[in-house]
């Protein structure tokens, strides 16, 4: 775990906060281009309003990962 003062202590994960450029914004999902990987994110309306397209940004990643998947 880390603690970020930003951000409440977070468990444990694979990827915590991406930080890229928005490639493009879509119907609830952003493409965030790091480093040359896109990751496309499922976000809300909320945190989608506060993205630009061409802009950099940072992104609190939150990966539901099940069993059954």
């Amino acid at each position: 775990c880390w603690k970020n003062e930003k951000f409440e202590t977070l468990k444990t994960t694979m990827i915590a906060l991406l930080r890229g450029t928005v490639l493009e914004i879509a119907s609830g999902t952003v493409i965030l281009d790091v480093n040359g990987v896109g990751y496309e994110l499922l976000c809300s309306r909320q945190s989608l309003s506060t993205l630009e397209e061409g802009s950099l940004a940072s992104v609190v990643v939150y990966t539901d990962v099940k069993e059954d998947s």
